[in-house]
């Protein structure tokens, strides 16, 4: 009983872990479940789309007994722990290669019945994506590069309309 209202006092945990997705762990689990679509396993290909390569949705999902072994709390004397299913699952952002995961857990409900107990929990699964400071200089410096070469092709371009508009314009008005 004391564990019921300890759950009922906090409403929301954290986990404090965070869990790197590396993509050994993307390939191993596409060897087990059979899906090598290249997003998951072809950088070269998952590049232009993603940035990189992404874990599996399902890879992701099936994470959620170790991240909230972390933050539940847990009678010393429990026997048994089922996973009794899930309502509502959606995959609303890709989890790129190298990503961190850690989330918050709500107690949504409890049930209580003689010696055992259900809960109902929300998790949210949060992504901590490390932008490399090398990438964002690059893709700046890239950009850079074709404003330049732009300005560079387009400034005989402007200086002709210019001269079109005084030859035509200005000229005849005088």
């Amino acid at each position: 009983r004391d564990l019921h209202k300890e759950y009922r006092r906090q409403r929301q945990m954290c986990i404090r872990d965070r869990f790197q997705v590396d993509q050994d762990r993307i390939d191993q689990f596409a060897d087990a479940t059979l899906d090598h679509q290249f997003i998951h396993v072809d950088s070269e290909k998952a590049t232009p789309l993603f940035g990189s390569t992404i874990a599996h949705g399902f890879l992701s999902l099936s994470l959620i007994p170790h991240l909230t072994a972390q933050a539940v709390l847990a009678p010393e004397n429990l026997k048994h722990v089922f996973n009794y299913g899930l309502d509502k699952v959606r995959f609303t952002n890709a989890t790129p290669v190298g990503a961190k995961i850690s989330g918050r857990i709500s107690l949504m409900e409890c049930i209580v019945k003689g010696s055992r107990a259900k809960y109902k929990l929300k998790l949210v699964i949060e992504l901590h994506v490390v932008v490399l400071l090398l990438e964002v200089l690059l893709i700046l410096m890239l950009h850079l590069s074709l404003v330049i070469i732009l300005l560079i092709i387009s400034i005989p371009l402007i200086i002709t309309v210019l001269n079109h508009f005084i030859a035509h314009y200005v000229l005849r008005v005088m």
